[in-house]
C-alpha cells in the first residue's frame, strides 16, 4: 500500500514539476515574442527618424539579404554605410504595418522568424516634383539568439509598387 501511494506521489510531483517547466517555457517564448515585437517598432522608429544606428543594434555582425533574384551578405560596416546613404536620400511619410507581424519561435528558443507586411512611403528629397513613392513589401525576418540577445542575420523581402 506504501508503494502505491509513494508512487501516486511521486506522480503528483513529476506533472506538478512537468507543468512549472511548461509554463516557464510559455513565459519566456512570450518574452521572446514582446521582444521581437519591440524590435519591429525600433525598425519603424529608425526608418522615421532616418537613425541608421538604430538598425544596427539588432542585427548580427553578418546579415544576409535575399532581394531581386540576389543573394548578398553584408557586414555591420557595410550596413551603415548603406542606410546612411539610403536615409540621407529619401524622406519617410509611411512606415506601417499592413498586416500585424507573425512571429515563428523555434522549440528550443535559439531562432525565430518574423513575416511582416509593410506600406512604405516617402519622397526622394532631391525630387523637385515631391512626388510620394509609394510601396507595399512583404518580408521575413530570420533572427537567432547571440550571446542571450536576439539579431537579425536574414532578411527576405519581396515588394510591388503601392497604390
Amino acid at each position: 500500500m506504501r508503494s502505491i501511494s509513494a508512487i501516486l506521489a511521486l506522480s503528483g510531483c513529476v506533472a506538478c514539476m512537468l507543468f512549472a517547466v511548461s509554463a516557464c517555457q510559455q513565459s519566456t517564448r512570450q518574452k521572446d515574442k514582446e521582444i521581437l515585437a519591440a524590435y519591429q517598432k525600433q525598425e519603424q522608429a529608425a526608418h522615421l527618424t532616418n537613425n541608421a544606428s538604430l538598425l544596427l543594434e539588432m542585427m548580427s555582425d553578418t546579415v544576409t539579404q535575399v532581394k531581386g533574384g540576389v543573394v548578398k551578405k553584408f557586414v555591420k560596416a557595410q550596413m551603415l554605410e548603406r542606410f546612411t546613404q539610403y536615409f540621407g536620400m529619401v524622406e519617410f511619410i509611411k512606415w506601417e504595418d499592413s498586416a500585424p507581424p507573425v512571429y515563428y519561435l523555434s522549440d528550443d528558443g535559439s531562432m525565430a522568424s518574423v513575416i511582416v507586411q509593410r506600406r512604405v512611403e516617402l519622397r526622394v528629397k532631391n525630387d523637385t516634383s515631391k512626388t510620394i513613392e509609394k510601396t507595399d513589401f512583404a518580408w521575413t525576418e530570420l533572427w537567432r539568439k547571440e550571446h542571450g540577445q536576439w539579431r537579425m542575420h536574414t532578411n527576405i523581402s519581396t515588394d510591388r509598387k503601392g497604390e
